[in-house]
């Protein structure tokens, strides 16, 4: 694959990531703001800290991206040095990511729940 065909890949595969877990952190509280979520932050009722996470995870994949098309030389090499680390990181956000929403599945019930 050619290297502007993996950076728009790439590119646009975060930014969906992006988009989508901003979507669900606005619509996840319309009543409170960034600050209020912050400042009374509970990890069983907040997206904030799915939010910060796929940030995260999105500014470690923009960099490696960002490397290895400014520097098509080294940036593969040091990328594929680095892989291990972006690979944990990445896992360990969608493991986190499937706790929460078991987290969420115990504390909330549904509208329409029988029992």
């Amino acid at each position: 694959m050619q290297l502007w065909k993996a950076v728009v890949v790439t590119l646009a595969f975060m930014s969906m990531d992006v988009g989508m877990t901003t979507a669900i952190y606005i619509l996840s509280h319309l009543d409170r703001s960034l600050l209020e979520d912050i400042r009374h932050f509970n990890i069983f009722d907040s997206v904030l800290d799915l939010w910060a996470a796929c940030l995260y995870r999105s500014c470690l994949l923009l960099g490696a991206t960002i490397g290895v098309a400014k520097n098509s030389a080294l940036g593969p090499r040091r990328l594929r040095a680095s892989w291990t680390v972006i690979a944990l990181v990445c896992l360990f956000v969608g493991i986190y990511t499937m706790v929460k929403l078991l987290l969420f599945s115990e504390v909330r019930k549904p509208v329409r729940d029988p029992w």
